[in-house]
């Protein structure tokens, strides 16, 4: 997986970024607040997105969106991958509703990554369109394989609306998000939002909000050399005192400790 600081500075730049990478070493489960695909040219191992196992061999293609936790297993042989981390600037406007799940498929062809790659490298002329229209085909390759998954099964409402409220939160958890903020967005009323997200989440949506802060922290934490000053504002918290009183009630450490503690656990 990608490193996290590098990549969200290209990916604000840019909005997209594509890198080819050889992995050694398992990945513990992690998280974006971007899209993702991740195309395994060599290898084999187990790729989990919200615990659930896929095998990994070559030909493999995963997706995952802003909402899904993955992890990687690594199966003792190196296993070579194309990243392409994305935000939803490219996607197109006619089916960015429908890239609301992950998705896998087993054999896919490696042209469309590995151009995509080529095109950000090489930076040649319209290589822009070229890139959105090859991602396009990925993501509407992606979308019929979700589509043919899961024949049989209907959406309500509810289920639609919690996945909205969902992508919008992780997208914008890091900014002064309220329950007003959201229910603008989502065009329904705070009280109507709060009662579905506690009925499907078991949650509360700012408990949900402040637990998504505290798990970027623990990333920057381990995958960064941020200061916890700097980590605390970058995660969303207005103080630095309340950010450390609230991280020490959720690990029961300092942000220091919990770095020296866990940072081996992350390294790339």
């Amino acid at each position: 997986m990608p490193d996290i600081k590098r990549l969200s500075e290209e990916i604000g730049q840019n909005k997209i970024s594509a890198v080819k990478r050889v992995i050694y070493r398992d990945f513990p489960i992690h998280w974006h607040e971007y899209y993702e695909i991740e195309y395994i040219v060599s290898g084999h191992g187990t790729y989990v997105i919200n615990n659930v196992e896929y095998s990994i061999s070559p030909g493999s293609l995963f997706f995952v969106t802003p909402i899904d936790f993955a992890s990687l297993v690594y199966a003792g042989e190196p296993i070579t991958l194309i990243n392409i981390s994305f935000s939803e600037s490219w996607i197109s406007d006619r089916i960015v509703n429908s890239v609301t799940s992950h998705g896998f498929i087993a054999d896919y062809p490696e042209m469309l990554c590995a151009k995509i790659l080529e095109e950000l490298a090489t930076s040649q002329k319209y290589s822009s369109n070229y890139i959105r229209f090859a991602l396009g085909c990925i993501l509407i390759d992606i979308i019929r394989s979700v589509k043919s998954n899961n024949i049989g099964a209907k959406a309500s409402k509810n289920d639609m609306v919690v996945s909205d409220m969902l992508t919008y939160i992780h997208a914008h958890f890091r900014e002064d998000l309220t329950l007003l903020t959201l229910s603008e967005h989502i065009g329904l009323t705070p009280n109507y939002l709060s009662k579905i997200f506690n009925s499907y989440m078991g949650t509360t949506f700012k408990s949900y909000v402040v637990d998504l802060k505290l798990k970027y922290a623990t990333a920057l934490l381990t995958q960064t050399n941020t200061s916890v000053t700097d980590i605390c504002y970058l995660c969303g918290f207005n103080s630095f005192s309340h950010f450390l009183r609230t991280f020490k009630n959720k690990y029961n450490v300092s942000p220091l400790i919990y770095r020296k503690e866990h940072s081996k656990e992350f390294v790339f």
